[in-house]
């Protein structure tokens, strides 16, 4: 017992070491090539997050859900729900399967497996959080938010791989196999067919742009 304890012990270290190696690199890189972080580099993320809720000098209008409202009083649910309609459905049903790993996760102890995967988690869901609790001034739809996207998609990676894993027939893997497959042609055969208005996808479970306007 001692030694599987010892063996998370050591694992998590390194999780967590690499984390702040990777949170350092990206601190210096952004202090390097932004003068306004050379002037406080200690208290400058602090007071760029405290000014993103307090950006009074732009007004936008935007269409959402048929009706033109103005980028300060848009509901809570926009930013979740423009990412429900833009990203492709893979992203989103791996994201539910996300679920899946966790309980596996938890269940067969790999603590460290879910230390990991709950910085993804966090890496994707605080920013949404924050601007929700804040109220932050976003608009022309996620874009504020789309450096979000990459962590998402790791999330939904890890769940495809581990939901196919779990799976005890291979036929049931075949066929999920080629689900996924299905859902990741949809959006790339989009983009081909619509080349070069390609930031104009919305995803099946809003009708695409039909539907989306």
């Amino acid at each position: 017992a001692n030694k599987v304890y010892y063996l998370f012990i050591y694992r998590l270290f390194i999780y967590l070491s690499f984390t702040v190696i990777i949170a350092v690199l990206g601190y210096l890189s952004i202090f390097i090539i932004w003068p306004y972080a050379q002037i406080s580099p200690l208290t400058f993320p602090v007071q760029v997050m405290g000014k993103m809720g307090n950006v009074d000098y732009f007004n936008s209008y935007g269409l959402f859900e048929g009706n033109w409202i103005n980028s300060w009083e848009i509901p809570w649910h926009y930013i979740p729900k423009w990412f429900l309609i833009t990203y492709p459905l893979y992203t989103i049903i791996g994201f539910l399967l996300s679920i899946i790993v966790f309980v596996n996760y938890f269940k067969n102890k790999k603590f460290e497996s879910l230390v990991f995967y709950f910085f993804l988690f966090f890496a994707f869901c605080f920013p949404i959080i924050y601007v929700i609790i804040t109220k932050t001034n976003v608009y022309d739809d996620g874009r504020h938010l789309l450096f979000t996207y990459p962590a998402i998609v790791a999330v939904a990676a890890i769940a495809w791989d581990k939901a196919i894993e779990l799976l005890k027939s291979n036929i049931y893997k075949i066929i999920v196999s080629a689900l996924l497959i299905c859902f990741i042609s949809e959006p790339v055969m989009w983009m081909f067919k619509n080349h070069p208005q390609e930031a104009f996808y919305f995803n099946p479970l809003i009708g695409g742009i039909d539907g989306a306007f």
